[in-house]
């Protein structure tokens, strides 16, 4: 992390990561730029950043690492286009601001997103025979940007400030004082968020042989999410706290269903379904002790059978010995994917240790 002010008004942020380096015994894995923007503080009501930014897309796509609940994000409800971001990041420009004394907070990003392909390449038919050609990746014909943004009412505490370092979002928030472990100022807020880029959706008409491979349609990719969050002190010292968050998101990743010998472009080889996505976490807390909770859920249309769906149920105890500086989380649960799996195969129990340094 490397972070400061180069005059009053203007804030950088810079951060590198190696998330899984040593994982399964996989020290191959490379470090790599994460976050690297500048802001500039107009007024309370107008911050501009501009460089590889974290995505406004609800509160948990925009809150940093150090202030998770439990042991990681919610990978399965955030659901961003194939080749639209890095950890959902995307470079840009955003304006973000802080109205009616932080009652009101906004965030509107202009981002790179997906950037399309015009090169031609052989395809194979079934026979084995080339067959025709098509665009490597055929989205964003037009090189439109992607529009980003979140509109949130916090009823108490803000959940953001000013300055680059304050620009993500707050998590659950811990500090130490007399000895004890303690919440900060309570935090009620909601939010609505939109995220949208032209001409992503797109789907083959059938192939002909010798033929170029057209395109029967096309869609825009369009997300929409709503949002919680609440990290209440329960006593007046703030050693006894809850912290709840849950975001209801739906995703339009296809321009429809099949028809006859059409197909589904999917960049990389994997598909991004349609669906509702929904996750719910809870915390309670005394001093340093804590008992927390989370559920995944995930929803695909557009499918053949239910090919996507997922339930994932986890929880387990906590020690915030220094907070977020140092703590030690223990998470036991279950998941289950794609439901019309076998009934032996249906759930896999997971357990996981986490040990967080901060320093």
């Amino acid at each position: 992390l490397f972070f400061g002010q180069l005059r009053p008004g203007i804030t950088f942020f810079v951060d590198t990561d190696s998330p899984n380096l040593g994982k399964r015994g996989d020290t191959t894995s490379s470090i790599y730029l994460q976050d690297a923007f500048v802001e500039l503080d107009l007024h309370p009501a107008l911050q501009i950043d501009a460089g590889l930014l974290l995505l406004p897309f609800s509160h948990h796509g925009m809150t940093g690492a150090t202030g998770l609940l439990l042991l990681d994000y919610h990978a399965a409800a955030l659901r961003y286009p194939s080749g639209s971001h890095r950890v959902w990041r995307d470079t840009g420009v955003m304006l973000r601001g802080q109205l009616a004394a932080g009652l009101i907070d906004y965030r509107l990003s202009l981002t790179n997103g997906v950037r399309g392909d015009a090169t031609l390449e052989p395809r194979q038919s079934s026979d084995g025979a080339q067959a025709w050609t098509e665009r490597a990746d055929p989205r964003n014909r037009r090189d439109r940007p992607r529009v980003t943004g979140r509109l949130a009412v916090n009823l108490l505490a803000p959940t953001t400030g000013r300055g680059a370092v304050a620009a993500f979002g707050r998590g659950v928030h811990l500090s130490r004082g007399d000895g004890r472990l303690r919440s900060g100022p309570a935090v009620l807020s909601a939010g609505v968020s939109a995220d949208w880029q032209d001409d992503l959706n797109v789907t083959w008409a059938p192939a002909v042989a010798d033929q170029r491979r057209k395109v029967a349609r096309r869609g825009d990719y369009l997300a929409l999410a709503v949002d919680l969050l609440a990290d209440l002190p329960l006593t007046d010292d703030g050693g006894t706290a809850l912290t709840a968050q849950a975001a209801l998101y739906s995703y339009r990743h296809d321009a429809g269903r099949l028809r006859a010998g059409e197909e589904r472009f999917l960049p990389g080889g994997s598909p991004s379904p349609s669906g509702t996505a929904l996750f719910v976490e809870l915390g309670l807390r005394r001093d340093t002790l804590a008992l927390q909770l989370g559920a995944d859920w995930f929803a695909a249309r557009h499918t053949p059978g239910d090919d996507g769906d997922l339930l994932a149920i986890y929880g387990g105890p906590a020690w915030w010995w220094l907070g977020h500086d140092a703590n030690l989380k223990l998470q036991v649960g279950a998941s289950r994917q794609g439901l019309a799996a076998a009934e032996q195969e249906r759930w896999r129990a997971s357990a996981a240790l986490q040990l967080q340094l901060l320093f």
